[in-house]
């Protein structure tokens, strides 16, 4: 079923849940989902300004 949703996941690489995430990516690969984004940066589980940006322009390509 999430084989065609937009999925982007950003995470620091020292976050916690870093591994849930990759695993999640991974999974969503697998099951041939093409519209799939991993973004990491230098940190934890943080609220970066940055990505929300860069994730809200990634999901205009969906636009229908």
């Amino acid at each position: 079923a999430l084989r065609d949703l937009p999925t982007y996941f950003v995470v620091g690489t020292a976050d916690g849940l870093l591994s849930v995430n990759r695993n999640a990516y991974t999974l969503l690969q697998e099951a041939g989902n093409p519209n799939l984004a991993f973004v990491t940066f230098s940190g934890g589980h943080e609220y970066r300004a940055v990505d929300v940006e860069a994730m809200y322009l990634w999901l205009r390509r969906f636009e229908r």
